[in-house]
This record gives C-alpha cells, structure tokens and sequence, in this order.
C-alpha cells in the first residue's frame, strides 16, 4: 500500500508478504491506518517519508524484513496502541537525515522540527534496538513498552533529541538506554528502567 500526497484510510487489512514496504506514506502523504495486520512483507512494515504525517492506531506489525516502522526526513505521524515485535531489523527507526552542525542551531521544541509522537506501544523482539532516533531526529516516546530486544532497548545518536516520558524499557540484550555523541541530549522523565544484558543506561562520546 502506497499513500502519496493524500489523505487515505487503511482499516481492517492482511498486509502480508509484499516485495517492499508493506505501507508507505510518502511525499506529505496523510490519513489513518488502523487495526491492520502488517508482516511478514520484505522491506520495513510501514515507512513514514518525506513531510508525511498518517495516525497510525492498533495495527500489529511484525516479522517484516526491515524495520518495523521507519520514519525519516521530515516525516511525522501519531502512532497510537501499536504492538511492533520481531522484525528483521531495528522496531522503530526515526531519522532525519540533518547534519549535526545545523541540528544543534535548532532547539527541539523549535517549531519546525518534525516530531512524530509514539503512544502507548509495545515494542519487542526486534533483531536489533526496539527504538533508534538518530540523524538530528526529534521525538516524542509516551507511555511505551519497550523489552526483550536484541539490542538496546531505546538508542539516541547523532545530535538527536527526544522526549522519552513513563515508559518501560526491560530485558534488552544490550543498554536499557544508549545516549550517543556530541549534542545528543535526550529528556527522560519517569521512566522504569529495568534489568537489561549491558547497561540500563549508557551515555557515549560526549552526549549532553
């Protein structure tokens, strides 16, 4: 399913074993995909492009041959009561592509600094971080689970800034929370952060 430069609704579908991306808004794309079945599809389960902003709510995505959800350059979206599991890659990719220098001219409340919100999800079993935000990205992580995947539970780098707010993070092989290079400076306010294979929580190369 492809979704450019509209407004479109995907509710109540089997979007399984697709060559690529098994939903793709793209090009300030929009609309609601609900409660639908996305897996098993050879790219990531649903990839958020370029000043795009969908409301994603109640959709399982899972065993997808990329990530489970890719959100990059600009793209935005609400994504509501999602259960993201067992994907080939990282659960949940957030980049904007921005160099660092020009990222740290920008606060991250900045009016112009896209920033999807992830909302009450349960994110597990991904084969790499269950959460990576990276490339000068902004996000907002509320009221999330995030356990038992195969690498960090949540990984900030590259000059990003997030809201991570009354989350969970357990059981990940790697660090609970990975905090990475120069203006890297994620805000964490009541999180629980449980057991983890590494660290439960890292700070590396200069983050703030």
């Amino acid at each position: 399913v492809t979704v450019l430069a509209g407004a479109v609704s995907v509710v109540n579908n089997r979007i399984v074993y697709g060559t690529a991306h098994g939903v793709a808004v793209l090009d300030g794309g929009s609309g609601l995909v609900k409660d639908n079945l996305i897996a098993s599809n050879a790219g990531a389960g649903v990839c958020i492009g370029t000043v795009s902003d969908p409301h994603l709510e109640g959709n399982l995505i899972a065993d997808n041959g990329g990530q489970g959800l890719a959100i990059y350059n600009g793209g935005q979206g609400r994504i509501v009561s999602c259960e993201i599991r067992s994907n080939a890659y990282n659960g949940i990719d957030i980049s904007l592509n921005r160099a660092q220098a020009d990222h740290q001219r920008h606060h991250p409340n900045d009016d112009d600094m896209p920033c999807p919100r992830i909302d009450s999800c349960h994110i597990h079993d991904n084969c790499k971080d269950g959460v990576n935000i990276t490339g000068g990205a902004n996000c907002v992580l509320h009221e999330c689970d995030i356990f038992d995947n195969a690498e960090h539970g949540v990984s900030v780098s590259g000059a990003s800034r997030a809201n991570i707010e009354h989350s969970r993070l357990n059981g990940s092989r790697g660090n609970g929370l990975n905090i990475r290079g120069a203006g890297t400076a994620p805000a964490v306010f009541n999180c629980k952060i449980g057991t983890h294979g590494r660290d439960n929580v890292a700070v590396s190369d200069w983050a703030e």
